[in-house]
């Protein structure tokens, strides 16, 4: 007689547990606790928005030059080396587009900082998004368990997040891309993969395209998403190429003009050959050639890279030059190492045990992480920008496996203990960063 397969489980005390009877309840109680997620986060935003003066986090400046730009003169601006403030107008438009409601209801009126607390409302409510989204794709994914309000929370409180969603930038916008196409991979594995939610993730891919060159990272994680949907399936190519088509033909219908545009007037569809004109200048700190030419090697370069975007990850504030305590980075370093610990264990055990649509969602989650990260390290090759808030639109997968990884480092009840106290460390950082760091003025 053949043996019947074990049944899939979740990780740990993280898992569904409540019989069917029961979700409603659950889901209920769900909602009540994202509520009150969501009722903290906006009041931390709105904190945040107020201890930080208008200009003071990277590049709001630039970035309300270019909305301003739309609102007087309604046309599109170009990158021009001879307005060299406006350095932010090879931008798709799509944030600053959104952003001219908030902007015009307070023109003519309002000073510089009025002005400025009013347009980063818009990240605000981005952020709202970002964790209802965040919400649900972990629900998909891992049912009505703590995992599913854990994550959120920890993308909530994390301080640098806080600072990104509070400050005006398009930053945010391009993360919720990412997020969304994460949340539409967890269903289309789940669920199966349909017209119409290629449809949705072509919408997505398209408006990401209109937000930041960034999200033309969106257009593989994708394409693994429809090869995974339909592997060793009757008829697997032509679904594939069938599906591909619906996807990328929205997205360029989307989002196609503006890569047209910038091939007419920068000669290349992303831009970046202007871009690099524009910016790279070997005589500043914001290139490698400086740090090369005053004693630098490339591996010490590239240790300097890491060190920064790991600090600056969690949170470093104002023009990248207001630091939290060396202890507070070293201890979130310590968590960082447990929860890499707790993820080989978990991946050794419970997570051998996962459905196949968990594990395909989780190696989509590998690929598009993996993917952001290369790109970021080929972009700290001509430009040290090392901030972390570029890694953020695959927060939802790195913030998933912190939660488990930190979970699955202690035995039974205590890992739960143990994710609920990384939340609390979270919330409480979240705090320390705003009294101590952010309210005094920096």
């Amino acid at each position: 007689m053949k043996k019947k397969a074990p049944k899939p489980i979740q990780p740990g005390p993280l898992r569904q547990t409540a019989p069917a009877g029961t979700r409603a309840l659950a889901a209920s109680r769900h909602r009540f606790w994202m509520g009150v997620l969501i009722a903290v986060y906006v009041l931390l935003s709105l904190l945040y928005n107020g201890a930080m003066p208008f200009g003071k986090p990277p590049d709001e400046g630039a970035h309300l030059l270019y909305t301003k730009h739309l609102a007087d003169k309604w046309e599109f601006p170009v990158l021009d080396e001879n307005v060299r403030e406006e350095f932010e107008s090879h931008q798709p438009p799509l944030h600053y587009i959104l952003a001219l409601p908030f902007y015009l209801s307070v023109r003519g009126w309002a000073g510089e900082e009025t002005t400025g607390f009013v347009v980063r409302l818009l990240s605000t409510l981005i952020g709202i998004a970002l964790l209802i989204v965040a919400h649900r794709a972990m629900r998909l994914l891992y049912g009505d368990g703590l995992l599913s309000l854990f994550v959120p929370a920890l993308i909530a409180f994390l301080p640098m997040h806080l600072a990104v969603t509070s400050s005006f930038n398009n930053d945010a916008l391009t993360e919720l891309w990412f997020f969304l196409i994460f949340y539409l991979t967890v269903l289309s594995l789940k669920n199966g993969l349909t017209p119409r939610r290629s449809l949705a993730a072509g919408l997505v891919i398209g408006a990401g395209l209109l937000t930041k060159s960034s999200a033309i990272s969106l257009f593989p994680i994708w394409l693994l998403v429809v090869y995974l949907s339909f592997r060793s399936r009757p008829g697997m190519w032509r679904d594939i190429a069938r599906h591909t088509a619906i996807a990328f033909g929205t997205a360029l219908l989307v989002g196609g003009w503006w890569l047209a545009r910038n091939a007419l007037i920068y000669g290349d569809p992303l831009g970046a050959a202007k871009f690099v004109e524009f910016f790279h200048r070997p005589d500043r700190r914001d290139n490698p050639e400086w740090w090369l030419a005053h004693g630098f090697s490339w591996p010490m370069y590239l240790g300097l890279v890491c060190l920064w975007t790991f600090q600056s990850w969690l949170g470093v504030f104002n023009h990248m030059d207001l630091f939290m305590s060396p202890w507070i980075y070293a201890l979130f370093g310590l968590v960082a190492c447990i929860s890499i610990y707790g993820l080989v264990r978990y991946w050794e055990g419970p997570g051998r045990q996962l459905q196949g649509y968990q594990k395909e969602s989780q190696l989509v989650f590998a690929v598009g992480w993996l993917l952001v990260h290369a790109l970021f390290f080929k972009f700290m090759l001509t430009f040290f920008q090392a901030q972390g808030r570029y890694l953020f639109p695959v927060l939802l997968p790195s913030a998933l496996w912190l939660v488990i990884g930190f979970r699955e480092a202690f035995p039974s009840r205590k890992g739960e203990i143990a994710a609920f106290s990384l939340v609390g460390g979270m919330a409480l950082l979240s705090l320390i960063a705003l009294l101590i760091y952010l309210m005094p003025g920096g």
